[in-house]
């Protein structure tokens, strides 16, 4: 039962932030996403007391969380977004019952799936919460992003072994969102609502054909809640260039940070993400600067910390890729300066698919060159994984030819963003298995295999994107047959 009540507490937390955006963002979206959040409220508020010195314990969240909720309140009393219609009351009531009972139910059958992954996150967390930043705790954030251990810590504070709900609500949150986004997409393109939520629902249930995908559902990991942050981020960034309201572009940063510190590469695909968005997506200079500032600071900051704590060597995360990061987030800030000038924006899109291009060549090079044996073995693995090996069933057989077909199809507004975005994701992945020390291996559970959960969603999305303009087209025409028969068996 206290888990139930910790996500509750976490939705509400959520559900006021989201709210105060009522005036600018759709309902629906604030009640679908409340519980993700929520849940980066309590990981940033963690960290702060758990680096700052504070006592990391019951009280202090306690008052921590009731200080947020108490503030927001009152913020949005003033803007007089407390005052719900029917049908808003209706999506509230009914989103909280939905992450209610999905805790409940969880709560009552627990079907968690742990592996040793799972255990050293589990109790690593709990180490966190008795004795902050130690030395096991540090060895992991080597190996590891933050987000979840400190998401398990608070199974301490509760009083439960582990937090088993967490999963599940992911997943919930990940299929509405994706159901609301793809709607809302595609809504104008037809007459009614029936179409778009049957295209929605068809392509959520695409991806979620595969035994890998469902089987995480009770996967006690990190792939899950990071796949639903980044396609979150990258969901509401088309929105916010479709609708042309940057309000979106808040909850962008906010999963982007949650994705940045749920996985220790997040980080990397995060700058790709906003170098791209950045260069291909019309933005004004201040809606740029309002998006990358918060992040940029947000993960400087996390990774001057840990760079002061951190011993000289530890795992994959030490202190020289500590300093190559933080120089990174530098340099696209200092690129975000820069695209204030028109002839360099201009520039930068015209020239962006050649520098990706020789990008991907010259670092193909290069990885050959100095890590011969993982790049081939990482290739070859990573490859294996998705045809045979890695439990996805016959989807990496649809989705290339999806995709390959998509070419065919009119093009779409920003395509370029998606193509570059799957190509270097892909390119990436194999690049973070050759610099390992040891390369990427043929299980289902290797976590190169288990990366391609973050993609999945998106490509989803932009599949939805790229073949629904024709879709709606022969649906109109065929309303439009059926109408002309009806009047002809009428007259």
């Amino acid at each position: 039962m206290t888990q139930i009540i910790f996500i509750s507490i976490l939705y509400l937390v959520g559900f006021c932030f989201g709210l105060l955006f009522k005036k600018k963002i759709p309902f629906p979206f604030i009640c679908l996403s409340g519980f993700l959040w929520g849940s980066v409220f309590y990981a940033v508020a963690s960290l702060l007391v758990l680096g700052s010195g504070l006592p990391y314990n019951r009280v202090t969240m306690g008052i921590a969380v009731i200080i947020f909720i108490i503030s927001l309140a009152i913020v949005n009393y003033f803007q007089g977004n407390w005052k719900f219609h029917p049908g808003e009351f209706s999506w509230l009531v009914g989103s909280f019952l939905v992450f209610f009972l999905t805790s409940l139910a969880v709560t009552l059958f627990n079907f968690s799936t742990v592996s040793q992954d799972s255990y050293y996150q589990i109790m690593t967390g709990r180490e966190m919460a008795f004795d902050g930043f130690s030395k096991p705790v540090m060895d992991y954030l080597a190996i590891a992003g933050p987000f979840m251990l400190v998401m398990q810590s608070a199974g301490v504070l509760i009083g439960v072994d582990y937090l088993y709900t967490l999963s599940p609500l992911f997943f919930i949150s990940l299929l509405l969102i994706f159901l609301y986004i793809c709607f809302r997409s595609i809504r104008l393109k037809f007459s009614g609502p029936i179409f778009p939520f049957f295209i929605s629902l068809l392509a959520a249930l695409a991806f979620l054909s595969s035994d890998l995908f469902l089987f995480q559902i009770f996967y006690i990991h990190g792939n899950l809640p990071a796949s639903t942050y980044l396609f979150v981020c990258v969901g509401v960034c088309w929105l916010s260039v479709r609708e042309e309201n940057p309000t979106w572009l808040v909850f962008a940063v906010f999963s982007l940070i949650a994705f940045s510190l749920i996985r220790i590469e997040g980080i990397l695909y995060a700058l790709i993400l906003l170098f791209l968005v950045f260069t291909i997506f019309h933005f004004t200079p201040r809606t740029r600067w309002s998006f990358s500032l918060p992040f940029l600071i947000t993960m400087f900051l996390w990774y001057l910390l840990i760079f002061i704590r951190f011993p000289d060597k530890v795992g994959f995360l030490d202190r020289t890729r500590i300093l190559m990061l933080m120089a990174s987030l530098v340099f696209l800030g200092f690129y975000v300066f820069l695209l204030r000038y028109p002839f360099i924006r201009q520039w930068a899109g015209k020239l962006l698919p050649y520098v990706v291009g020789f990008g991907v060549i010259l670092l193909g090079a290069a990885l050959w060159f100095l890590f011969p044996a993982n790049t081939s073995t990482s290739l070859f693995v990573t490859l294996q994984n998705m045809f045979f090996r890695g439990r996805w069933g016959a989807l990496w057989y649809v989705v290339p030819l999806l995709l390959a077909l998509a070419f065919t199809r009119p093009r779409i507004e920003n395509e370029l963003f998606f193509i570059l975005f799957f190509i270097l994701y892909f390119v990436f992945l194999v690049t973070l298995g050759s610099i390992r020390a040891n390369p990427y291996h043929i299980k289902w559970y290797d976590s190169g295999n288990r990366m391609f959960t973050h993609i999945l969603p998106i490509i989803f999305f932009y599949l939805v994107l790229k073949y629904t303009p024709g879709l709606s087209d022969h649906v109109v025409r065929a309303t439009g047959l059926i109408s002309e028969i009806n009047t002809s068996n009428s007259r």
